[in-house]
C-alpha cells in the first residue's frame, strides 16, 4: 500500500469510527457532543492492541479538536 492509499484508508476508518460513536450515543439516548465522541475514541483505543486501529482512534481524536 502506498502512502496515498494508506492516507485514504485511515480517512475512511476515521469516518467509520466517528460515525459508529455517533450511532452508539444516539441509540443510548446520550447527547452527541464532541467531548463524548472523543471519550469513546479514547476508550476504544485503550481496549485495542492493533497499532493501525490505535492510529485511527488517535487521528479521530485529533480531527475532533480541529476548528
Amino acid at each position: 500500500m502506498n502512502e496515498n492509499e494508506e492516507k485514504i484508508s485511515i480517512y475512511i476508518d476515521v469516518c467509520r469510527v466517528i460515525g459508529r460513536a455517533v450511532v452508539v450515543l444516539k441509540e443510548a439516548g446520550q447527547p452527541v457532543t464532541q467531548d463524548r465522541i472523543k471519550l469513546m475514541m479514547q476508550m476504544h483505543s485503550e481496549q485495542n492492541d492493533d497499532p493501525y486501529m490505535s492510529n485511527v482512534y488517535a487521528t479521530a481524536q485529533d480531527v475532533l479538536t480541529w476548528n
